[in-house]
């Protein structure tokens, strides 16, 4: 993305720049806006969340969707955290008695370890239920971004570095050199779509793995089988590709940057990266603030566009 995964010098730039203008300019200041009342920290943290859902593209409605998120994020975080504190009173006592034990160089008690054991478990199972939520937050956010958005996104800088090279190699190649250089870009493009298909196939192969022994050869087969087929099928696509980007002219080259660049980014990778973002912000104490003040203003120009 423009800046999305990559704003630390910009965030460090603002927090110079902000103290610049809080020094130069206080004595010149009339009302103080809401901004004015932040310190540094929260209004570094705003700006890094305005930063990401700005280059995202976000809408009112997909905003609203993540503040719930993180709304819901905060009282699962409550909870979590008051189970855990009667939990860890509970096992206070039976932690004490085998220390005393060790330090003493005496047995430690059965009962006490398993009790402490006991308590152990259903804290760390706390904590898993609180990480497995979070994180399915974050993918419903992600999944929220709809094809357009996602696009977008994908073409980052180095991919859409990487497409212009080869369209530029694409059309200056000679004729006798064409099936070298397209199998040589085909083989790119297919390596990408392979790694988007790696952990489909890697389940498939564990499910063949735990089927009876008299089962599993023509299971194979038939896994090698479809294999083969979506990597003939990606074999095909890709070459269509190079062959529309080779015989484009001028006017339509800009949509042929465009489907180049989406068969070169790893949509793994997208997500991943994506799934990154998603976390910052819902992770972030300033996301709510942000996230309230960019929606009521997006909110406002939309009343005032429909003349309410």
């Amino acid at each position: 993305m423009k800046k999305i995964f990559c704003i630390a010098c910009i965030v460090i730039s603002m927090i110079l720049l902000t103290a610049v203008y809080s020094v130069s300019f206080a004595a010149d200041a009339d009302t103080p806006t809401a901004g004015d009342k932040l310190d540094i920290k929260d209004l570094v943290e705003q700006v890094d969340v305005l930063q990401i859902v700005t280059d995202m593209n976000l809408k009112p409605d997909q905003l609203s969707f993540m503040a719930a998120r993180i709304d819901f994020l905060s009282q699962k975080r409550d909870e979590t955290q008051k189970k855990e504190k009667a939990l860890q009173l509970e096992i206070r006592e039976p932690l004490m008695i085998m220390r005393d034990a060790f330090i003493a160089g005496k047995d430690v008690p059965a009962e006490a370890r398993n009790a402490a054991f006991a308590k152990l478990k259903p804290i760390k199972q706390t904590r898993q239920d609180m990480q497995t939520a979070f994180n399915d937050a974050a993918n419903s956010c992600v999944d929220m971004l709809d094809d357009g958005q996602r696009r977008v996104l994908g073409r980052t800088a180095d991919v859409l570095s990487r497409a212009q090279k080869m369209i530029q190699e694409i059309q200056s190649v000679s004729e006798d050199e064409w099936p070298k250089t397209m199998a040589s870009l085909a083989a790119e493009i297919i390596k990408v779509k392979e790694s988007d298909r790696y952990g489909d196939w890697q389940t498939q192969v564990d499910n063949v793995q735990n089927l009876p022994a008299s089962e599993r050869e023509q299971a194979y087969q038939n896994l090698e089988g479809s294999r083969k087929a979506e990597l003939d099928q990606m074999q095909a696509d890709a070459e269509q590709l190079l062959q529309s980007v080779r015989s484009a002219n001028r006017q339509v080259l800009p949509i042929a940057l465009n489907k180049l660049a989406g068969a070169l980014k790893s949509q793994t990778e997208l997500h991943n990266q994506l799934f990154g973002a998603m976390v910052r912000v819902l992770d972030s104490p300033g996301a709510p603030a942000a996230l309230k003040a960019r929606i009521e203003v997006m909110k406002a120009a939309t009343d005032k566009k429909a003349g309410k």
